[in-house]
């Protein structure tokens, strides 16, 4: 083997193409193979032979190429592999060759290979690397990768290695660097390592074992790398040899964001093409990430708002926000995120967080209650029914509106004016959302329509134009609260039968005469308490009428105080005491007038507690009377009990006691005053 160059001037072909993409000379030696081939030879360093793999180091960090084409000059694969590479100081080299390695003494015959003029001489001297004190800066023996090399057509071949033993001739390192395979074809194949610590203009020799089916050369070549340090793959090529991935033209390789431009139309830092958008300073690397779905990309944003309820976080285009907001998927919890009702909802975004089913942006659900809140579209009225109503398919006969929880039927209705006066068109479903009208209007005429539910609660029709609940409708009193005869037919608000089952006018009632016999199931009031709607506002009445002369009752507000109170005490035991809000009483110690308002809480004992058994109740015990209690556990006489004189029902002597138990929404619905 033999030296063709030592400098980039003097490269044949095969080299120039190779050094093509520098900038300046590298230090390039091209080596023919010699015989034999099939077979690793350690790389020729001795002159006498023509070898050459010693240079003088151009930097302290160097990148080394081996190199060649991968078809031999007949179109025969080439198969080249490395093994054994490394790179040390040339004292180092020279003073650990070892020659006559057993069964290498054929590397090189003095035969010359067809297409060149001289053979080689046996017995190659090589490297060993595995004697003392031989501190390479480079050595791979491939023993399981090709890590840290880079190239066209590189591969790890675990199945081809050489002497990992060399003064031995023996030993294996488990693979080896691969340079092309057979189904790539006439290709330029090579491998290059980044190597640093050199000394620069010390003197240094790379040396490798290398197989080849032919003998084609192969190249090394020791270039300086770029450096690039920006880290944005474009770098100064002077004196320098390109790396995989850089560019060479770097207007300014101290900013990572101007590479072959430094155009910076909005003076931002970032250049074209680097820069997303040259006339926006806040729009640099992204310009299309929109996370709150706005249609206003967030490097030009003023508040990243995912769920749009105006709080986040400020983007690029300065601060809109509201403030901060404490959950950024849920717009009705931004400057709080206390819940204590657990509605998803929490102030400000809900008015009554004391009540799940009430908050702000709730659609209106069919359970007697209004779930807006003030300022909310449709507050003040009940039960009417949220969301879009009308034609909405192609059918232009299918009037249809949303299905309300818990509504068990509807009504809808058709008038020729927006008054909706009596005479009006109407349908009635139980089981449909929708309503097929086949009337046209005439030519210059108008059809109005409007629906609500009827059941389990009758809904409202809704609020005008003006945000009133419509008075009137085909005839009938829908404001059942105003305090007006609207549909004038001389009965008022709940007075009015067309006001039946509103939630202003519905009363709930728990009811029985308690004779000897087992008048009610234990769990009756339970099961009632269950069913009932009670909330904070609605008014609550606990009668025992003990015969013609003695009725003692009691009347508060928030039933659901009692309601919850019962559920949660009475099955086992406990006692709760009333707050203070307005009660009233009523008993011959009254006069048998109510009398009230009483602020003071009063004590309720339930179950056990009260002394009995499951399911009692002896509710809100005055200082005198009343004292009413409920035994439903009994089973002859005695399910009402009057704790203030201790007796119960006077049924032996002819007089049943009748208990009655009721909410609703207004005093007067629930307890006659």
């Amino acid at each position: 083997m033999r030296s063709r160059c030592r400098l980039a001037c003097a490269v044949g072909a095969a080299a120039l193409a190779l050094a093509g993409s520098r900038t300046e000379a590298a230090i390039i030696k091209t080596v023919d193979r010699k015989f034999p081939t099939g077979k690793y030879c350690p790389l020729e360093s001795r002159a006498v032979a023509g070898g050459d793999v010693s240079f003088v180091a151009p930097a302290a960090t160097v990148r080394i190429t081996f190199s060649g084409n991968n078809l031999d000059s007949v179109n025969q694969w080439n198969s080249f592999r490395l093994d054994n590479v490394s790179l040390v100081a040339q004292s180092v080299f020279d003073a650990n060759l070892v020659a006559d390695i057993p069964g290498f003494d054929d590397c090189y015959n003095e035969s010359p290979p067809p297409g060149q003029a001289t053979g080689g001489m046996p017995n190659v001297p090589a490297y060993d690397f595995t004697a003392a004190n031989t501190p390479e800066l480079l050595l791979d023996l491939f023993a399981s990768s090709a890590a840290g090399w880079t190239g066209s057509h590189l591969f790890h071949d675990p199945n081809s290695t050489a002497p990992t033993s060399p003064a031995a001739g023996s030993g294996t390192s488990g693979g080896s660097l691969g340079l092309g395979l057979e189904t790539d074809g006439a290709v330029m194949v090579s491998a290059s390592r980044v190597v640093s610590g050199l000394t620069p203009g010390a003197q240094y020799a790379v040396f490798a074992w290398w197989y080849a089916a032919s003998t084609s050369p192969l190249t090394i070549t020791i270039g300086v790398p770029c450096t690039d340090g920006d880290g944005d793959g474009f770098v100064l090529c002077n004196a320098c040899d390109l790396v995989a991935g850089q560019t060479c033209g770097d207007c300014d390789d101290a900013n990572p964001h101007c590479g072959a431009s430094c155009t910076d139309g909005d003076g931002d830092g970032w250049c074209r093409p680097a820069d997303c958008s040259d006339s926006a300073a806040t729009c640099t690397a992204d310009c299309s990430t929109d996370l709150d779905l706005d249609r206003v990309p967030d490097c030009r944003d003023g508040c990243l708002d995912e769920d749009q309820d105006g709080y986040g976080t400020a983007g690029g285009g300065g601060n809109t926000c509201l403030g901060l907001d404490c959950h950024p998927t849920n717009p009705w919890c931004n400057e709080s995120c206390v819940d204590a009702d657990g509605d998803g909802h929490c102030a400000p975004g809900d008015c009554q967080d004391s009540s799940p089913v009430v908050a702000n942006g709730l659609d209106e659900v069919n359970d007697c209650i209004d779930q807006q809140c003030p300022a909310d579209l449709g507050y003040g009225v009940f039960d009417e029914i949220s969301g879009k109503s009308g034609f909405l398919s192609s059918d232009k006969t299918r009037f249809s509106w949303p299905h309300q929880s818990g509504a068990s039927s509807y009504r809808a209705v058709r008038s020729t004016t927006p008054t909706f006066p009596p005479g009006c068109a109407s349908i009635s479903t139980t089981s449909d959302n929708f309503w097929i009208d086949p009337a046209t209007p005439s030519a210059g005429q108008v059809f109005y329509y409007l629906v609500r539910s009827l059941t389990t609660c009758k809904g409202s029709f809704g609020q005008n134009g003006a945000g009133f609940e419509r008075g009137a409708i085909c005839g009938e009193e829908t404001a059942c609260g105003n305090g007006l005869d609207d549909d004038a037919d001389a009965a008022t608000d709940c007075a009015d039968s067309d006001c039946a089952g509103t939630a202003g006018c519905r009363a709930q009632t728990f009811s029985f005469t308690d004779t000897e016999e087992n008048d009610i199931a234990i769990d009756a009031l339970y099961d009632f308490f269950q069913g009932a709607t009670a909330g904070s506002t609605d008014y609550i009445l606990f009668e025992i009428v003990e015969g013609p002369s003695r009725t003692v009752a009691w009347c508060s507000i928030d039933a659901g105080f009692y309601q919850a109170q019962y559920l949660a005490h009475a099955p086992s035991g406990g006692s709760a005491v009333s707050g203070s809000w307005n009660k009233w009483r009523k008993s011959p110690s009254t006069g048998n007038a109510w009398q009230g308002p009483i602020l003071t809480g009063q004590l309720n004992e339930f179950g056990t507690d009260a002394g009995f058994s499951e399911y009692v109740w002896c509710s809100e015990q005055f200082t005198f009377e009343p004292r009413n209690c409920i035994f439903p556990h009994q089973t002859n006489d005695c399910e009402t009990y009057d704790l203030a004189t201790g007796g119960c029902n006077g049924a032996s002597s002819g007089t049943p006691w009748q208990l009655t138990i009721r909410i609703a929404s207004t005093r007067q619905i629930a307890c006659g005053f």
